[in-house]
Parts: structure tokens; sequence; C-alpha cells
């Protein structure tokens, strides 16, 4: 239905205008009996200079507005005018920007004197610059036009209601499952599906929930909207990159402003109407040139610090607000119109500063999941300047994803970590820094976009879901892997490789219990925990699990002993290492002079795991426990603590 009434519309005027009228075929045929410019320049001429210039302004702005109002829908389509009402019309403005470079008092729309947006005025011109016919038929154009905008109109408000509608019922819905797959205690391994699991990862990584759900929904509900925008209308809507991007807002004086949000930017100066604009970023000699799609020419802008500048002055081409005037909507309910005036603004040379602009745009996807799942909760704000976009990886597993307010680094599919960063572009360096507190990474971007974090093995600190507690919020245990570093390039998540490493490093977040009302103190009889040492809480048996897993003691050894001794890169370790990793409730670490303290535990059965030195000796506990509701106490003798010791 929605084609046939756009496809109508531009053979409205062939049967409304009749052929005697026309002097020549145009099309649509009504383009013929426009009044060419030195006809009008010649009708609106009076004894006052002044007077003309408003005149011959103010009809020719009416005359181009005539040619968008009789198009009717087909004027908010890209290329929905014909080419006779392309060029007619722009003769038009052509006209009128001219003579409003006469004289600067010429230049403000208020030189019009109002016949821009007088009704009357426009009644005058149709009698005097068309045939006489043409009143009757430009009315009745009028009402069709209409009448098809509305029925377009409204159908795009239904579809776009039914839309928004089956939108936020699947963000909902799409919600609800991710919600259910993170949160349930039996799903200690990451769901399949590739939606989920990236969220799990973001929300394990440390990023705020509702960002990370936003950015799932989103993706699945929009796809490639960005793509199919940028293809469409490329000086508009910039195209995603991996690589460098901008973020924030920039102001300066003649009312210079410029907001990044992604791959696009939108300016102002001189009182224009802010308009968006795609742009890139190269790095020459270690320092970023932004250009930024504009005309008559591109504006070209280098960064240093927190300041943009360029040459000037610059020439840009915008809009400014042009008054408003009384008319009807698609539906043909009187509405204020408001309208606007194309021009050309001479800009001071750019000069602006990120400090006291504001903070500028924030991601779409960002306001809606925190309305919807955050409760207002925001996360670290994105530093304004250079920023980094998209996902880097490396063949032994190490990767780095790139968002607007931190980078998570990984080691194979599951072990990440966010943290803050800084893109450095000094002259002297082009490199991203990584501040991870126990271990900063520095990578140095290279010129075929590459990173090169430099040599030797790195540990990702990562943690993995294992459920919630009763303010709802998630609960994490310590999920490590090493991975060796090299050479990062552009693309997906690795879906293998690193290396799993010590049970829970004591540099490693630790979560807090399942949700109950059972709590457990943990004593032990030659002394007590000493402080910092990690005490664990499986479902299972150490043992058992150890020997589920396909974990192979070494000869003469039993399981305990050989876990605790086994090195951590080797792959017989490793399915040990695993498996235990996967039955963690809960992980304490001892204070000093205190038992170690599991509190809000489910009541049932788990096993402690533990280790201390005693006179020399190691020892590990995998010690059984039944916790009722309430306190609950269990003291490791030596008697049934494995001795680990070579």
């Amino acid at each position: 239905m929605k084609s046939r009434l756009i496809v109508a519309s531009a053979f409205l005027f062939s049967g409304l205008f009749a052929p005697s009228l026309f002097g020549q075929a145009t099309n649509p045929p009504y383009i013929a009996e426009m009044p060419p410019v030195d006809k009008v320049m010649k009708a609106m001429q009076t004894g006052d200079p002044d007077e003309t210039a408003a005149r011959q302004m103010a009809a020719f702005t009416q005359l181009k507005t005539m040619i968008e109002d009789m198009s009717g829908p087909r004027q908010y389509q890209r290329g929905g005018l014909t080419p006779d009402e392309t060029k007619m019309r722009q003769a038009y403005y052509t006209a009128y920007y001219n003579i409003s470079q006469l004289k600067p008092q010429y230049k403000p729309f208020t030189a019009m004197r109002g016949l821009d947006i007088s009704g009357t005025f426009r009644t005058q011109l149709i009698q005097q610059l068309f045939p006489p016919g043409f009143a009757a038929e430009y009315a009745k154009v009028m009402a069709q036009s209409k009448q098809q905008s509305a029925a377009v109109h409204q159908q795009a408000v239904q579809i776009g209601e039914a839309k928004a509608k089956a939108d936020q019922e699947e963000a909902q819905k799409l919600a609800n499952e991710m919600q259910k797959k993170m949160a349930a205690n039996s799903a200690l391994q990451p769901p399949q599906d590739p939606e989920t699991r990236a969220m799990y990862r973001c929300v394990a990584a440390g990023r705020l929930p509702a960002v990370c759900m936003g950015n799932g929904i989103m993706g699945s509900l929009m796809g490639n909207t960005n793509g199919l925008l940028s293809s469409m209308v490329p000086d508009v809507v910039g195209k995603e990159v991996t690589g460098p991007q901008m973020a924030g807002a920039f102001a300066g004086s003649g009312e210079w402003r410029l907001e990044f949000d992604e791959a696009s930017v939108t300016l102002t100066c001189l009182g224009m109407n802010a308009t968006s604009h795609a742009y890139t970023i190269a790095i020459v000699n270690n320092r970023p040139i932004i250009t930024i799609t504009t005309s008559p020419k591109n504006v070209v802008l280098s960064l240093n610090g927190d300041t943009l500048t360029g040459p000037g002055p610059v020439v840009v081409d915008g809009t400014v607000s042009a008054g408003m005037r009384d008319g009807t909507d698609y539906a043909g309910k009187p509405a204020t119109i408001y309208q606007y005036r194309e021009v050309t603004r001479t800009c001071p040379a750019p000069n602006l500063s990120s400090k006291g602009a504001g903070l500028g745009i924030t991601g779409a996807e960002k306001n809606m999941l925190e309305g919807m799942f955050s409760g207002g909760k925001t996360g670290p704000p994105t530093p304004p300047g250079l920023r980094m976009n998209g996902t880097y990886a490396a063949g032994s597993g190490f990767s780095v994803e790139f968002h607007p307010e931190s980078a998570i680094l990984g080691c194979g599919p599951e072990a990440a970590r966010a943290y803050p960063y800084q893109v450095v572009a000094d002259g002297r360096q082009t490199a991203v820094k990584v501040n991870a507190p126990n271990h900063p990474l520095t990578l140095a971007l290279m010129p075929n976009n590459t990173l090169d974090p430099g040599a030797g093995q790195y540990l990702v600190e990562g943690r993995r879901i294992t459920g919630k507690d009763a303010n709802d919020d998630f609960t994490f245990a310590p999920l490590n892997a090493t991975c060796a570093l090299a050479a990062l390039s552009p693309g997906p998540v690795p879906s293998g490789g690193g290396q799993m490493t010590g049970v829970v490093p004591a540099s490693a977040s630790l979560p807090a219990a399942a949700p109950g009302n059972a709590v457990l103190a943990v004593r032990a009889a030659l002394a007590d925990p000493a402080a910092g040492t990690t005490v664990l809480l499986l479902n299972d048996s150490v043992e058992t699990l150890l020997k589920n897993s396909g974990f192979q003691p070494a000869a003469g050894s039993s399981l305990l002993k050989s876990f605790a001794n086994c090195p951590r890169n080797n792959a017989n370790c490793q399915k040990g290492t695993v498996a235990v990793y996967q039955h963690v409730v809960a992980a304490v670490k001892a204070g000093p002079n205190a038992p170690a303290s599991f509190s809000g535990v489910k009541p049932g059965t788990y096993y402690v795991m533990a280790g201390l030195v005693n006179n020399g000796k190691n020892y590990l506990w995998n010690t059984r426990v039944d916790l009722k509701a309430g306190a609950n106490s269990v003291t490791l003798d030596a008697n049934d603590a494995a001795p680990i010791d070579h």
C-alpha cells in the first residue's frame, strides 16, 4: 500500500493540469508553468531597492516551497524530486541567495519582512505570475497532495507504532531470556548462543550489566542499521570502522560546537542548526587529523590533547530557522509549520576544547537499556577525544574488545576483564594504554591498523557468573587464563586459545555466596587460615571433580597431592582446574586472626577447600559440611587434611 501511494505521487500532476496549459513537456507537467527567474525579478520590482529585494527574495522562497509542497511525500525521499523539479527549485534558491549577498542587511531572514511565510503574498504571486487556470488546478493538486501525504504519514505512524511495540516486546523477551541464562546457578558454563554468550562475557568482564544487555538487544533488533544508513546517506552518517574514532563534545568561539557520536558528528557554528556529518580519522606523523564531510569543502581539524584546531575562516553550508507559519499537518489538522532557510556561513578558524563543553551525545542504546534495566545506574563516563572501536585478536587467543568507556582484555573465549584506557597520539607515538592495575598494557597502533602489544605472557584475571545475590546483583568467581602476546588484527573474539592458570589467584575478585540463610565459620585446628588465604566452598568433592574430569594423578601419588603440585600449564592439570572452577559456589579470603566466614549461603551439602602451611608442612582440605539455616562452623583438622608436600 505504501509503495503504491508513493509511486502514484510522481504522476499526480499529469491528470490534474490540462496539457493545454503547458508550452513544453516537463516532469511533472506543472513545472512548465513555474515562472522563470527573470520574470519573477521584474514582477517584484518597486521604487524602493530594499522593498524590491524583500519581495524578490520572498517570492523565490515561496516558489521553492510550492514545489516542495506539491511534490507531496516524495519530498522526504532521497531522490524523490524529479530532475525538472530539482533544477527549478535550485534556480529559485540560487536567485534568492545572490540577492541576499548584495547587502549585509539582506542576509537575515527578517529582511524578507514576513512575505516569505505570508499566505496572502503567495496568492498574489499565483495571480500575478501564473496562467489563469493555474490557481484552480493548484488547489486541487494541494488537496490531493495533502491527502496522499496524510495517507503515507498515517501508514508510517501505524507501521512505526507496530514496530515500536514489537521491538519493545522483543527487547523485553530477549532481556528476560538473557537474565535467566546468566543468573541460573546451574548454568556454570556460559550459554552457547552467540548473543547471550557475548553479553555473559561482557558482564563478567565488569561492564555495567544494563549496557551489556542493551548492546546485545540493539544488535539483535537493529542489525547493521548504521551500515545501511551510511550507504544511503554517506555524507550524513559515517561508516563504522575498527580503529580510531572520536567521542565527546568540543566547543569554541564563533558558536562552534562539535558532538561526536560513534561514526558521525553534529556540527554548528554562527547560529546554524546542528546537522549530522560523516567524518574520518587519519594518523599523520603520530597526530590525529579529523576530516568532516561538509560543503562546499570539508572541515579539516587536528587534535592535540583536548583541543581541536584548524585553519580558517571556514565556509560551511547549513540551515537556520526561518520562523513559522500556520498550516496543516499530514492529517489535515491545523498546525504550526516551522521553516528553515539554507545559508552559507563563514565561520572563524576552529579552536575548540572539550573542557566545559558538556557531555555531548550518548548512544541511543545506552539510553534505552539504562531506562529499562538498570534503574538509572550509569557506568564510567566516556572520556572525550580519541577512542577506539571494534575488536582486535591474535592467533594465541589474546584479544582486545574496545568500547567507548573501556577496553576488554581477553584470553580465549571466556576469560575477560574490562579496564579504562586512553589513546595517545602526541607526535612521538600512537598507542593505546590499558590501565589494568596489576599489569598495565601498552598497544602500539601500527600504520596497517594492527596493534602491537609486545612479547611475553599476559595473565587475564577474568571472572565467571555464579548467580545473583539477595540484592539481585550478579555474583562471580575467578576465571583466569594466560595468553601469549602477539600482533592483534581486526577480527572476532577467539573461540579458543590461552591456558587456565591457578585455582584462585590472590589478586582475583571473589564472589559472594549463593543466596540463602546459612552462615559458615571455617577454623583450622592447626592454626586459623592466614590472612589473605583463599577458602573455597564447592558443591561437590574435589576428588570427585578430579576423577570426573579425567585428571590423572602422578604415579604413587594421591589425586589431591598430584593436583596441588602439578604445573598449571600442563594439559592434565588444566582438566582438573577447569572442573574445580565450574563448581565454586563462593570464595572468601580469611582475615587476620579471624576465621574465614561465608554468609547468606543456601542450606545444603558443600565441600570446603583450603590450604595452609603448619610447621613447614603444606596441607590441603577437602572437607564435607552439611549446612543448616543459621550459624554453622567447621574445624579443619590435620587428621582429615591431605599432605601435599613433594
